[in-house]
């Protein structure tokens, strides 16, 4: 509740420091994941947000919202690059019954560098 009310006063950065520490002994909170969310997609830099988000899929892979957070983000950054549509083409492929073609000498992008470009 303190960071709510920290929020509500326009402390943000003392709401945050709070919902981290919460977050510390409950890694898992997904109400706290929210609104911590929230704070930052409102005051923090796009890549400072991707950053979290990505952190947050990592914590919790089994998270259907937190992927979808984590998409909608890097699509609203123009951040989804030609390496996630081959990705994607590749997987349509499959479903159609069709076979990957290997490339040689290409590697899946990390997703640390489809975040910072």
């Amino acid at each position: 509740y303190k960071a709510q009310c920290l929020k509500a006063l326009g402390r943000n950065e003392e709401a945050i420091k709070t919902y981290q520490n919460v977050l510390g002994y409950e890694p898992n909170n997904k109400v706290v994941r929210a609104e911590l969310f929230e704070i930052l997609k409102a005051t923090m830099p796009t890549e400072n947000v991707l950053q979290y988000l990505y952190q947050s899929v990592q914590a919790q892979p089994m998270d259907a919202n937190t992927y979808y957070d984590f998409a909608y983000e890097l699509h609203k950054a123009n951040k989804i690059k030609v390496e996630v549509q081959e990705i994607a083409k590749d997987a349509v492929k499959v479903l159609a019954g069709g076979k990957i073609e290997e490339k040689q000498g290409s590697k899946p992008a990390s997703m640390s560098k489809i975040i910072r470009r």
